[in-house]
């Protein structure tokens, strides 16, 4: 079940667990609260970044990883551009790779400057603690 993410309290806040060398994925949808209603954000042609640190300021890099258009590369996917839709993708072996312990991570999206929503504007979406459970089976 995927979440919704209003331009107006950015960043969403969200902190993430997930058991060692398991994958992760999550479906989020940007979308615009108005007066008079609630619209989705055009994704077309945003340039995303998925970033894992070892400390909340930035720290060393764990991970980074862009655009991925299949399910067999972590990054972030598009499911519906038009609809705001983007899921959050973390492969079993990208995982692996992060020893067990507490990372932060933030989800970025640089708007190009055609966007009717937010022309040649760069937005962090997410960003949390990323905590990494030893898998014990």
């Amino acid at each position: 079940m995927g979440s919704s993410v209003d331009v107006g309290n950015l960043p969403v806040q969200e902190d993430i667990t997930i058991l060692h060398g398991k994958s992760y994925r999550k479906l989020h949808t940007l979308k615009r609260e108005t007066d008079t209603a609630t619209a989705a954000v055009s994704l077309a042609s945003v340039t995303w970044s998925l970033k894992v640190y070892d400390a909340p300021s930035g720290g060393t890099s764990k991970l980074a990883k862009t655009t991925t258009s299949n399910w067999t590369a972590s990054g972030i996917y598009v499911d519906s551009a038009a609809d705001g839709q983007y899921t959050v993708h973390l492969l079993a072996a990208d995982v692996e790779a992060l020893t067990p312990g507490t990372y932060y991570y933030e989800v970025t999206a640089v708007f190009p400057a055609g966007s009717a929503d937010f022309a040649s504007l760069t937005l962090t979406l997410l960003k949390g603690m990323l905590t990494v459970l030893p898998d014990l089976a």
